[in-house]
């Protein structure tokens, strides 16, 4: 058996660990499906991550910056580090709402917000037409892989990868799926950095010639093949801001927060993160176009493969654990989100429930649970052995528009207590419509897709207020929580310095081979990580000092 062989069976062995060596979950679904709402600040920050970083951030980011050249940076670096802005604006408020009201999916907050079980089912069906499809194609991705480290078919490889996953959800449902992707993050970023290591020395420098040429474009701020404009890059800050936050995994994970102080510490987090394996891996792109020219766009997206096994010497093959890594970070969050919504969504519970009621759904029996994950698990498995392209295409290809086309109704529910049911209801149809239409070319808009989506709902929620003029009192208000003007200013200022239009013109400077504009960005971020511990020390001192009033 080849060393990728041996290392990827002792991956998967150390995955299924997690299966026998975890106590199973007692108090029903909050314990099972949120950890009984105790997960603190390193181990939530660990679990947002590694869901977060799928295979994309191995395989795509190398083959966009093989593409594009060191422009496509800033757009998953400080892009992803941006979007930790919303873990205040959506996460802390949800998170204590969740806890009073014993949610246990994304859609129970749209439910009990507007009155309206049609509401939240529709929420519901929406976060499962967006997020379903992955599960299929990284089952078929995760197979393929194993299948060429073991040499076995694809399908006995997806099966064994849905197995462990599998196994483990069932045995400790979130408190398992954490403690894995801690183990999975580790891996991820240890040999994402390494190769970064083995591939920059490999490649010394830009090279003289014609080739140089090209390779310089790669370091140019506008980046090759048409570049990223201030407005592309703008639209892609939006977009991860918007969308991310409205993953079920990560809504589940504010629902699962111990604590304001968890979910602030993990923002601070997430742009010292970000910052090294995005660096990492757009590097390895940039890099890999320099040693590996001439590759088609398919084959860019396996630069980081072709580089680690032509350089990586003897431990190259092993490299393939940071990709299968990822793979299960994002697909046992993505099974155990979807579950959640599924089971919660079965249930039906009186608009007019008291307390008692929500008691009793927190104990609710974890049969379904594991019922509902198994089948989830084996159709994803059976889906990826036949996956109809032309739909998981369409569906993965829009998928993040979708996500952010339901931020607005979330923000109405939480800010907006003008806003009734029908006019919710109004706005996620309108988001619907929107994003089949682009995603299937009836609609090319001159600006971000995002941006005149985001427009359009909200001119939709806006106008349906104020016609039904419903009044109700605001989530936000119970929640005992505002967003003052500090942290608008903050975020304003961090989203004009991401877009630094002024880097567009002039000569590329390097130093140390890498391009000026790129340090820049590295130090934006590494700022905001920084303001991210200041301000959360702040807010934690507030709200320190208010419970101490109220006592």
């Amino acid at each position: 058996m080849s060393l990728a062989g041996i290392a990827i069976l002792l991956f998967v062995a150390a995955n299924l660990l997690f299966a026998l060596f975890v106590r199973t979950p007692e108090g029903g679904s909050e314990a099972f499906a949120l950890e009984s709402r105790a997960i603190s600040g390193f181990r939530l920050a660990c679990t947002m991550l590694a869901s977060n970083l799928s295979a994309f951030t191995i395989f795509g980011v190398s083959g966009a910056s093989y593409r594009l050249g060191w422009a496509y940076f800033p757009v998953m670096a400080f892009g992803t580090a941006f979007m930790a802005f919303s873990f205040i604006l959506l996460g802390i408020p949800l998170r204590r709402l969740a806890a009073a009201g014993s949610w246990i999916s994304p859609a129970d907050a749209i439910r009990d917000r507007f009155g309206s079980r049609m509401a939240g089912v529709m929420f519901s069906l929406l976060l499962l037409a967006y997020t379903l499809p992955y599960i299929a194609t990284q089952a078929g991705t995760a197979g393929s892989l194993i299948a060429s480290a073991l040499g076995i078919p694809a399908w006995a490889g997806s099966a064994l990868v849905m197995a462990v996953v599998l196994l483990y959800i069932l045995r400790g449902g979130m408190r398992s799926v954490t403690n894995s992707d801690i183990f999975q993050l580790v891996v991820m970023l240890t040999l994402g950095f390494a190769a970064f290591v083995i591939i920059a020395r490999t490649a010394g420098g830009v090279p003289s010639g014609s080739s140089g040429q090209e390779a310089l474009a790669a370091f140019s701020r506008a980046g090759k093949s048409g570049g990223i404009r201030p407005l592309d890059l703008a639209g892609y800050y939006i977009l991860w801001f918007f969308a991310d936050p409205m993953f079920p995994h990560f809504t589940q994970r504010f629902f699962a927060a111990k604590d304001d102080r968890a979910i602030l510490q993990t923002m601070s987090l997430y742009p010292f993160v970000s910052l090294l394996i995005f660096f990492s891996m757009s590097a390895i792109g940039v890099f890999g176009s320099i040693l590996e020219p001439g590759l088609s766009a398919k084959q860019a997206d396996t630069i980081f493969t072709v580089l680690m096994m032509r350089y990586g010497g003897i431990a190259g093959p092993v490299f393939s654990m940071a990709a299968l890594a990822a793979l299960m970070s994002t697909l046992d969050s993505q099974i155990l989100s979807s579950t959640s919504i599924i089971v919660e969504m079965m249930k039906k519970r009186s608009r007019s429930a008291g307390m008692q009621s929500e008691k009793e759904h927190g104990r609710f029996p974890t049969s379904l649970y594991r019922i509902a994950a198994a089948a989830l698990a084996f159709g994803g498995w059976l889906i990826s052995l036949r996956p109809p392209a032309t739909i998981l295409g369409f569906l993965s290809s829009t998928s993040f528009l979708g996500y952010a086309s339901l931020a607005p109704v979330m923000l109405a529910a939480i800010y907006a207590p003008w806003i009734g049911a029908g006019t919710a209801i109004a706005g996620m149809l309108t988001g619907v419509v929107l994003v089949f239409a682009q995603g299937s070319g009836l609609l090319k808009p001159p600006i971000p897709a995002v941006v005149l989506n985001l427009l359009i709902i909200a001119a939709v929620l806006f106008a349906g207020g104020l016609l039904s003029r419903h009044t109700r009192k605001s989530l936000a208000s119970q929640a005992r929580f505002s967003v003052d003007s500090h942290f608008w200013m903050l975020l304003g200022t961090f989203f004009l310095l991401g877009l630094d239009f002024w880097n567009y013109r002039g000569p590329v400077i390097l130093f140390a081979g890498i391009p000026l504009w790129v340090w820049y960005h590295v130090l934006a971020i590494a700022a905001m990580g920084i303001c991210f511990l200041m301000f959360g020390s702040l807010m934690a001192g507030v709200r320190r000092n208010t419970a101490s009033c109220d006592a």
